[in-house]
């Protein structure tokens, strides 16, 4: 049994890396654009995987994304089979100062061959950007 377990933390691990995963606040550079706060991860793609769902750790609301294939420069559907390669996602919401103070971890679900497994991973904030 031990022995299985280890295989599937193995898969785990081999099978997707998140590599960054941060936030930032966009301030428009209209006087009546919205300020928002997107978020950006990067991650690649060892073996072919989908992504099932993304929240925030320990709650339960499901976040709507933009998937784009940074090898091949396509923009993807959600619940797109992903081959092996480097993968861009962006989530985009609505400002909130308790949103922007909070310090925020990711929890992405993927599935790898009908194994669903979970990673999480802190976000950074990098610093503000002013559109113009």
């Amino acid at each position: 049994m031990k022995l299985l377990l280890m295989f599937f933390l193995i898969l785990k691990c081999n099978s997707i890396s998140l590599n960054t995963v941060s936030k930032q606040i966009v301030i428009p550079g209209v006087i009546n654009g919205i300020t928002i706060i997107k978020y950006n991860a990067i991650f690649t793609v060892k073996r072919e995987a989908t992504i099932q769902k993304i929240q925030f750790q320990n709650e339960g609301e499901d976040l709507k994304y933009g998937l784009f294939n940074i090898d091949t420069g396509k923009i993807l559907k959600a619940n797109t089979l992903l081959k092996k390669g480097n993968y861009a996602l962006e989530i985009i919401l609505p400002y909130s100062f308790e949103q922007e103070k909070r310090k925020d971890t990711l929890q992405f679900t993927f599935s790898v061959k009908n194994k669903q497994y979970k990673i999480a991973k802190e976000v950074t904030t990098k610093t503000r950007l002013h559109m113009r």
